[in-house]
């Protein structure tokens, strides 16, 4: 199969019966009966998640699925086959375009050759497409060649630059097992694959404490015009905004860091009247990637007004530039410090979730 093919079948990726003595009973008998039979009723809870595209809201919404749902049995992990090989694809693809726009050298011939391979592609837009493909063999050598160029691999540090995805290093590492016949993700893989969100993803979750209902809203720019159509009466608002994109531009603007769009769309949402009285929370992600990305770089570089030394003060530094933009009079958020591919924190941090939710007493006073 050649490539070309191959990269457009990824894109084409009970009632009980009635008595007439029952009219009859007495107080104490219907007073047993409900003793025998309680009745449960669950609380029924919408929560809306928002944030800018890369955020990682749709990761958290697999982690909901993992804790509260099917728990992601290998069947169900089968079916993320081909994006996360659309995935390995796409970033071999930026990589291999990278190397030219940028001016960076290859350091083998063999990595320059196979890195043709993949520069032409066109843009690979996912259409949530089941059916598997496999990775041909010569398509397999070649990104195996290009991946072991030390060239390339110094690209991928540089991937802020050029919109390379944040665990392109952890799947590219992993090319040769994604390839196999017999791959089936891993519960990592599925939580590191990058998955656009396109509308809204409808979820339902059934709780001990509640029925909840989860929406999940694409955060590309054209995707935010039809955010409202989806919010009624909400009982939170999750905002999930990625600590590791202070370093990154905008896929739509090239002149926009990600990290002060994000801080204006989560203005936007605060400042609307249809969440007064509602509570907000934010949720402070890829806490991974940006403990690596400050081993590597200073954050002052990109943001100069910063004064402090730790990644603690930074992580304070970014709290206060959200927490500045909220209007005077409106309550505060509360707010968490997440990895949502790490599956022990994101379970304690959705059981806190959970439980504010459940008791209605998410801590919006101020931030804790």
């Amino acid at each position: 199969m050649a490539l070309q093919d191959l990269w457009t079948n990824l894109c084409s990726c009970g009632c009980k019966q009635g008595n007439h003595d029952q009219e009859n009973k007495t107080e104490e008998e219907e007073n047993g009966d409900a003793d025998r039979y309680p009745m449960v009723i669950k609380e029924k809870e919408r929560l809306i998640i928002f944030g800018i595209s890369g955020s990682g809201k749709s990761t958290l919404l697999r982690q909901m699925r993992l804790h509260f749902g099917d728990g992601l049995p290998p069947n169900e992990r089968r079916r993320y086959t081909p994006h996360i090989r659309q995935n390995v694809l796409e970033c071999l693809r930026k990589l291999a375009q990278a190397m030219v726009q940028l001016g960076l050298d290859f350091d083998t011939d063999e990595g320059r050759q196979a890195a043709q391979t993949f520069e032409d592609l066109d843009s690979l837009k996912s259409t949530g497409s089941d059916e598997d493909v496999e990775i041909p063999k010569d398509v397999l050598e070649a990104g195996l060649l290009m991946w072991a160029d030390a060239g390339v691999k110094a690209a991928s540090a540089r991937g802020n630059e050029f919109h390379l995805m944040d665990n392109a290093v952890y799947f590219l590492n992993a090319l040769g097992r994604i390839a196999q016949d017999t791959y089936v993700p891993t519960l990592e893989d599925v939580l590191r694959m990058r998955y656009r969100t396109s509308g809204a993803v409808y979820k339902d979750f059934e709780l001990p404490s509640m029925s909840l209902n989860v929406i999940d809203l694409g955060g590309q720019r054209q995707e935010r015009a039809k955010w409202f159509r989806h919010v009624d009466k909400p009982s939170l608002v999750l905002f999930v905004a990625s600590l590791a994109e202070f370093d990154r531009t905008l896929v739509e603007d090239e002149d926009k860091n990600s990290l002060v769009e994000s801080i204006e769309v989560f203005q936007n949402i605060y400042s609307n009247p249809l969440f007064n009285n509602i509570p907000i929370m934010i949720f402070f992600n890829k806490l991974d990637v940006f403990r690596s990305k400050l081993e590597k770089q200073s954050f002052a570089q990109h943001f100069p007004e910063f004064r402090g030394q730790s990644e603690e003060d930074a992580m304070e530094f970014i709290k206060k530039m959200y927490k500045k933009v909220v209007p005077r009079g409106k309550l505060g958020f509360s707010c968490r410090f997440t990895c949502a591919v790490d599956v022990a924190n994101t379970k304690a941090v959705l059981s806190w979730l959970t439980a504010n939710i459940s008791k209605g007493r998410i801590l919006a006073t101020g931030l804790t």
